[in-house]
Formats: structure tokens, sequence, C-alpha cells
């Protein structure tokens, strides 16, 4: 990797871990389908990659859960995808920011 993609991924990682997110990933787009995602119109024949991120979720709220999802836990949830989505719409902005196409993509939306 060069320098520049490695000090863009090091700058997002640290400002998506100082935002709350626990986990964090850029996956290469440029070897995929461009048709896959036909949803995200002219955009993503732009763009060469992805961040993906994740919050950690509450043990306690977990160990609630038998079998199925329960009310605290549908709570629970709804709250980390809220989190997601304002994690992915702050870099989203950054990126723009520094001159790049970004694209947030809500949490739990499906776009294939």
């Amino acid at each position: 990797m060069d320098k520049e993609k490695e000090n863009n991924r090091l700058t997002l990682y640290n400002r998506a871990r100082q935002d709350g997110a626990r986990l964090f990933g850029i996956a290469d787009l440029r070897q995929y389908d461009r048709k896959v995602a036909s949803e995200l119109g002219p955009v993503w024949g732009r763009l060469s990659a992805a961040v993906c991120m994740a919050v950690e979720l509450s043990q306690g709220v977990l160990e609630t859960v038998d079998c199925q999802p329960n009310l605290v836990y549908s709570w629970h949830y709804r709250q980390a995808n809220t989190r997601l989505d304002g994690l992915a719409f702050s870099l989203s902005r950054f990126i723009q920011e520094q001159g790049y196409i970004a694209l947030p993509v809500a949490a739990s939306q499906t776009v294939d």
C-alpha cells in the first residue's frame, strides 16, 4: 500500500475509533461487478473502496435474548444502527471535505 493510502486509512481509522467505532476496515471495490448495486446509480462506478465499521453491543442486552429477539434487544439494535448511521454520515462528510466522493449507506439498508 502506498504511503498516501496508508495515511488516509490511518486518518479514517482514528476518526472512526474516536467517534465510537470498535471495528474498522476498508474493502477494495474495484474487483466487484458494478451491476451489483444498481440502486446506487452512477456513483457506484466511481467508488473504489468501502469503509466498514461496527459498534459493540451490550453483553447484558445480548444475555437477555432467548431463542428470538426481545423488546430490549430490538431497542438496542435500533440504537446501534442509528449510531452506525451517524458514524457513516460523519466519516463521509470528512471524506468529501478531503476532495473524495463518499456515499454513506444506512446500517440496515439492503442495496443488492
